[in-house]
């Protein structure tokens, strides 16, 4: 059907029994070229050297802030240094990665600058991600990387109860 790149996203992907042999059956596929996966991080250290081993070409990892009160917080009781762990053994098996942070309403310009300066001294690429409400319509900030303007995006997405949503914004 054309499609070149499948992206592997949740709620969480790792927590998926069997996720590791799900990458392996997908890797093959006829005219994929890049595998990818979205995650929390939070099990990188125990998954990443299998993804890669498996075929997973990319992984995008979700990290909102460097401060552990705040990311817990924001995650309800979750531990950075789970992620940050995740992190370096990501890098260590050779994915390139990319930092997913999602800009809050009170996310601070110094938060923004820290995690640029923690991106560009592991070689990650950092990604600001727009909060949108999905009850809203989608508000067009392009101080951001994504989400892409509506006109340029070409993602379709195949939900866990089969249905395709060519938008998140879409009925």
């Amino acid at each position: 059907l054309g499609l070149t790149k499948v992206r592997l996203t949740g709620g969480e992907p790792l927590v998926k029994r069997g996720i590791v042999e799900l990458v392996r059956l997908l890797q093959p596929i006829e005219g994929l070229k890049h595998l990818a996966m979205t995650t929390n991080g939070t099990l990188l250290d125990r998954y990443a050297r299998p993804l890669r081993e498996a075929g997973l070409d990319s992984l995008n990892i979700s990290l909102d802030t460097l401060d552990g009160d705040r990311y817990r917080s924001l995650t309800r009781g979750g531990d950075i240094t789970a992620v940050l762990s995740g992190i370096e053994a990501a890098r260590a098996a050779g994915f390139p990665i990319k930092i997913n942070m999602v800009v809050l309403a009170d996310t601070a310009a110094g938060e923004i600058r820290g995690m640029q300066e923690f991106c560009a001294a592991r070689g990650l690429t950092l990604q600001r991600i727009n909060h949108f409400d999905l009850t809203r319509g989608k508000q067009e900030d392009y101080r951001f990387e994504r989400p892409p303007r509506c006109e340029t995006c070409n993602k379709i997405r195949l939900l866990a109860d089969g249905h395709l949503k060519p938008c998140l914004h879409s009925a």
